[in-house]
């Protein structure tokens, strides 16, 4: 059971001090993204490939992928090129979280929803994150 998930299901049996020393031990043990990542076991069976792409396009969204936007969005050419560049991220995010949901679900003894497993799942989420809202 991972270290986090046995704090949360022990709180109700010891004191709210024994839970919060102890969810504070499990946190401090992966004090960023990618020790959280390297320490799965699967990690080093082959998950690695998908996690790490996973990963770098979640850091690249949330740290590059903006930066110069002001400047660069002039025509409908690099708007488009924009528009697949994060596609692309947002498509490695979606197979990292697929990885991730599969161990989640094998870890808790669970079936592996097989809807994670389609191509229709994939496109439903970039469908998603690219629909626009009009007001």
């Amino acid at each position: 059971m991972p270290a986090i998930k046995t704090s949360v299901s022990f709180k109700g049996i010891i004191t709210d001090n024994e839970f919060k020393q102890l969810l504070n031990q499990n946190l401090s043990s992966f004090k960023n993204l990618n020790r959280a990542i390297q320490s799965l076991p699967e990690y080093k069976l082959g998950a690695h490939k998908v996690l790490d792409k996973a990963r770098d396009s979640r850091n690249e969204l949330i740290h590059s992928a903006t930066l110069g936007m002001d400047r660069n969005l002039d025509d409908s050419d690099n708007i488009h090129k924009f528009m697949q560049a994060i596609a692309c991220f947002v498509t490695e995010l979606i197979r990292g979280d697929i990885v991730i949901s599969c161990l989640i679900s094998l870890s808790n003894k669970e079936d592996i929803p097989s809807h994670f497993l389609t191509k229709e799942y994939e496109n439903s989420i970039l469908k998603w994150v690219f629909q626009r809202f009009e007001t």
